[in-house]
């Protein structure tokens, strides 16, 4: 699940010195502010407006002619691979994602284009929430220079307009610091294993935002959840019977229904157990020295750059 999460520690920048020799330069900031972590004002007011931020549509069926859903996934896989390079800030990706599934679910894409959106999917996220967004030149760079930096402007403004400048989306990842400072995990994990309840809740919604199922789930219901599958994996075998009293929890502060959030929660454990069996089967792989097939190769992380290059 690791070769999925964008969650990183605070960060260096690299800046090249006269000399030609490589330093370090700490990257600041901004800290969580508590004040608007305990207010309930913000999380109310973030339940209130996710809804205005999710897809509109099943657009494979509706929208769109030649974008399948694999399409989806490995350009999604590689979007998460531009962030952990560029060493992006955690919501980056998935405000991104969520750029692109809104866009899909109005405008009729051309294959040949879909990179082209990725990429100015995550050039707009960047501008909203990184400190030092992503240029144009990078994401060419990183797209093996199979789109152009007028491209992306030109794309941008198209995607702008699609989503009339609604672009500061809801995401899950908005909700994780507010829900998780309103469970009493105390209660059940010790309070040295609570930032491992954060950490791994980030990768689990990183990990939905690469698949398309999650996309019709509020951003509040994969948030929860995510972290009810995070407490769960790191709950003892003796206290499992504590996730009533974690999804009673959840339903309190959120108002989603219990039996939501255990769906999705058994989901997001569905997701990790098949992507740890990818894993395994391309171990394996490696390991005899075999040559993957085609099926396989379509599925791993380390996906190829330019998506026009995979026939489906």
């Amino acid at each position: 699940m690791s070769a999925c999460s964008i969650s990183r520690d605070l960060g260096d920048s690299l800046l090249c010195c006269e000399s030609g020799v490589f330093e370090q330069e700490p990257i600041c900031k901004a800290i969580r502010d508590p004040a608007l972590i305990n207010d309930r004002r913000v999380l109310t007011n973030l339940l209130d407006a996710e809804s205005r931020y999710m897809a509109s549509c099943s657009y494979f069926k509706c929208v769109q002619n030649e974008i399948k859903l694999p399409m989806r996934r490995i350009l999604a896989y590689w979007m998460v691979e531009v962030c952990e390079e560029q060493r992006c800030q955690d919501d980056v990706f998935p405000l991104a994602m969520n750029l692109l599934d809104r866009f899909l679910s109005v405008t009729n894409v051309k294959k040949d284009h879909l990179q082209l959106l990725g990429a100015v999917c995550l050039f707009v996220a960047s501008k909203l929430r990184e400190t030092r967004p992503l240029t144009a030149e990078i994401l060419v760079q990183c797209a093996d220079n199979s789109i152009s930096v007028p491209d992306i402007i030109d794309w941008e403004l198209l995607v702008l307009h699609r989503l009339r400048w609604e672009i500061n989306a809801v995401t899950s990842h908005d909700f994780l610091d507010p829900l998780l400072h309103r469970l009493s995990l105390e209660r059940y994990l010790s309070s040295s294993r609570v930032p491992d309840v954060r950490r791994q809740a980030q990768t689990f919604i990183v990990m939905c935002s690469t698949e398309f199922k999650f996309v019709f789930y509020s951003a509040s219901t994969v948030a929860a959840a995510s972290l009810a599958a995070a407490v769960q994996g790191l709950l003892p075998a003796s206290r499992e019977g504590a996730m009533n009293g974690i999804f009673s929890q959840l339903h309190r502060i959120t108002a989603v229904e219990t039996e939501l959030i255990r769906n999705c929660t058994y989901q997001i454990e569905e997701m990790c157990r098949l992507f740890a069996e990818e894993q395994a089967n391309r171990d394996a792989l490696a390991a005899s020295g075999a040559t993957a097939t085609d099926e396989t190769k379509s599925s791993k992380a380390e996906t190829p750059t330019d998506v026009r290059e995979v026939h489906f």
